[in-house]
């Protein structure tokens, strides 16, 4: 009952809601001394409590309505020592369940409304629907299903996924492709201080068992839920574009015919070691690749999925694609193309073996990168007027600040995965998070409405003291306030309309009154 639940921060949550470690002493039956010598100890020692103060520890917890999901490590998924074809035959459990629903938010993406901003990016933990059905039950709303090909294609041989061996830094640029990083054996569950590598290759099933998959993920989609498929193109052995544009070709029929009505088109895939796992470089192949969905299909949407990209080089695929119409957003970033090495007694040695080239990292230290591409897609986006144009940020979030700062960067949704290797609960907690953050903003907005229209209100009161308070100055005047008002609110509901977490600031009484004042010279003149 106990596995995977977090004591210490059980606790610290009984003692805020509590007010006092007096009060929850007395819950709990216990002197008060006995509370604060628990929230000293770490994990490991309040595991060695008396097995009844534990009991009495959960039994508060459930008095509270505090769900013990919230507060626990979920089953892992993913096995490292395991292979990836054993990793996938395994079952997910049942998903937790929230004691009350999940907020509906009402979020417009890529015109459908969706129940909230919050996603699972394609990994070998959207592979199937079983495990996209357990992500979308956490809450979890735009899932994409994890990246198919044209063909069967198997997996790099185990291991696939390596932790690295020591705190590694938050990357900033100039970032170089290739970088050698130093992994460990050991499997760490602290993965907001170590990234996570990875070489999985490009692993598909048969098109005939990814479509009849794909459709039982999407029939198993709630209202409100979108369930995305993500495709690649592969060249195989032949270097021709016009092999790689046939293959697209062919992939993206299967993704139509299987009834996908959003495609990601993966052009960054760092962990094969085909041409086209970084053809997001080439903006003319991919504008041509996008013309090819639009022809056979105009009325899917795609995304674009791309690795690392700024500048110039970010600006010119976006105005070749979404600029010109072709493509509905972008998804970014993917993992960075790295070098895993060990460290052994004759020196570094390559993690994953010769000649295994593709390793993607993933987790924290991309997270500065991520947000600084999704910045600048965002930038592009207001300059260029591609008011349409939808952002998908992904890259090293691993706490809830992580996921605040990709919306606050301009995302329209904020998908997860490295951190469900280490805690397949993770999306259930973003989801009970941003909840409570929105029933605060929420609060925040009535808020500055009422003080909007109390100032609105004095400043309409002081101006008919200072103007006389006869119905030819009243009148204007109020007209005035009226009408700004109305303007404030429509501001306010744009604002509001990007994001719940984007209060606008109500005017305080002496902007009110400039503003009055405006639109009354405008009235005159």
């Amino acid at each position: 009952m106990t596995e995977g639940l977090k004591l210490a921060d059980l606790i610290r949550e009984q003692r805020r809601r509590l007010g006092s470690i007096r009060r929850l002493a007395e819950r709990l039956g216990v002197t008060d001394k006995t509370v604060q010598d628990w929230m000293k100890k770490d994990e490991d020692e309040l595991r060695r409590l008396r097995p009844d103060h534990i009991d009495k520890i959960l039994e508060v917890a459930q008095d509270l309505q505090l769900e013990p999901e919230r507060f626990s490590i979920g089953p892992p998924l993913w096995d490292p020592k395991d292979s990836y074809d054993e990793n996938l035959a395994w079952v997910p459990p049942p998903a937790p369940r929230p004691a009350r629903p999940f907020l509906n938010h009402a979020i417009e993406f890529l015109g459908r409304r969706v129940n909230s901003p919050i996603g699972v990016s394609p990994s070998p933990l959207t592979a199937t629907a079983a495990r996209i059905t357990f992500f979308a039950d956490q809450g979890a709303d735009i899932i994409t299903y994890k990246t198919v090909r044209s063909r069967e294609a198997r997996a790099h041989r185990p291991p696939n996924m390596y932790f690295c061996a020591a705190d590694l830094p938050m990357l900033s640029p100039p970032v170089l492709s290739n970088s050698e990083v130093v992994v460990s054996d050991s499997y760490r569950r602290d993965l907001a201080r170590y990234g996570v590598v990875n070489s999985f290759g490009c692993p598909s099933v048969t098109p005939e068992a990814w479509q009849a998959d794909f459709r039982v993920a999407q029939q198993s989609a709630r209202p409100g839920q979108l369930i995305i498929l993500s495709v690649t193109g592969w060249r195989g052995d032949n270097p021709s574009e016009r092999a790689a544009v046939d293959d697209w070709v062919r992939v993206l029929e299967l993704a139509a015919s299987a009834g996908a009505r959003v495609i990601e088109i993966d052009l960054s895939y760092p962990t094969v070691p085909e041409a086209s796992a970084n053809l997001f470089h080439d903006s003319a192949l991919v504008a041509k690749i996008c013309k090819l969905q639009q022809r056979i299909d105009a009325s899917v949407k795609i995304l674009l999925k791309i690795g690392y990209l700024v500048g110039e080089e970010l600006s010119t695929l976006v105005l070749r694609t979404a600029g010109a119409g072709l493509c509905h957003g972008f998804s970014a970033i993917s993992a960075l193309p790295v070098r895993a090495v060990h460290l052994g007694p004759d020196g570094a040695e390559p993690a994953f073996g010769t000649p295994r080239i593709g390793v993607g990292l993933a987790g924290r230290p991309i997270l500065t990168l991520g947000l600084q591409c999704v910045h600048e897609l965002a930038l592009i986006r207001d300059r260029e007027g591609l008011k349409e144009m939808a952002i998908v940020g992904m890259g090293g979030i691993t706490t809830e600040q992580d996921f605040l700062a990709y919306l606050h960067s301009g995302a329209n949704i904020v998908q997860v995965t490295s951190a469900c290797f280490f805690d397949s609960y993770f999306p259930y907690k973003l989801r009970k998070f941003y909840d409570a953050q929105v029933r605060r903003s929420v609060g925040l907005l009535e808020e500055e409405q009422d003080i909007a229209l109390a100032n609105f209100a004095k400043a309409s009161r002081s101006l008919e003291q200072e103007l006389g308070a006869s119905p030819d100055n009243a009148e204007p005047i109020m007209a005035a306030a009226q009408n700004e008002m109305v303007q404030w609110l429509r501001r306010k509901d744009h604002a509001t309309s990007l994001g719940p977490l984007r209060p606008r600031p109500a005017p305080t009484m002496d902007e009110c009154k400039r503003l009055i004042q405006s639109r009354l010279v405008r009235a005159a003149t």
